[in-house]
């Protein structure tokens, strides 16, 4: 098996005991079986997705960027190496699948600019970080409350859907998101429109 073969010592190297080798055969099993389920999981989620919207909004998240640093060195050890582990090999796995499923289906994929889309509210468009506590958003301008996620979602869409740039941000006019007709606007699939 292609996963055991890599676990296999280089021929200079010390003798492992067979026990020593069984174990990481073992390990490199799992780590296989444990990458399948979530390649799995993604292909299902972008298939539901890809099937069920016609418009699919992403934030441009530079993973490799966020990754990078992950292990770090010898001197300087890296943080939460298994946090930023699954965020590569799920989020990166996610935006391909969806970029090829979601034009297949006659669909469309639109990224915008991740910054401040979880400190800007949905409602008014003010940004400051003191909007977000946690998982609970409260815009310190309007009032608004709600999911911090939800309220993030609902910025990516306003962005995706108007999609006027400002700087390299993507923004709703005059910076109120969303506006009226960004909610109103439904997006259909080519052979869905009505003539």
């Amino acid at each position: 098996r292609q996963e055991t073969i890599r676990r296999r010592q280089p021929p200079n190297a010390r003798q492992r005991s067979r026990r020593h080798q069984r174990t990481l055969d073992q390990i490199a099993r799992l780590r296989a079986r444990e990458a399948r389920i979530r390649r799995n999981f993604l292909h299902g989620l972008s298939h539901n997705l890809a099937a069920r919207h016609g418009l699919v909004a992403l934030e441009a998240l530079r993973v490799q960027n966020m990754t990078r640093s992950a292990r770090g060195t010898r001197d300087n050890p890296g943080t939460q190496v298994a946090q930023k582990a699954g965020l590569n090999q799920g989020w990166g796995q996610l935006r391909t699948l969806l970029a090829y499923k979601v034009e297949a289906r006659g669909g469309e994929l639109l990224e915008v600019p991740p910054e401040y889309t979880s400190q800007t509210c949905a409602e008014c468009g003010h940004v400051s970080p003191a909007n977000r506590i946690g998982v609970k958003f409260a815009c310190r301008r309007c009032g608004h409350r709600g999911h911090a996620d939800i309220n993030a979602a609902r910025v990516i869409l306003a962005r995706a859907l108007e999609g006027n740039t400002n700087r390299g941000r993507t923004w709703p006019s005059q910076h109120g998101e969303p506006s009226a007709n960004a909610w109103s606007r439904t997006v259909n699939r080519p052979e869905e429109v009505s003539a």
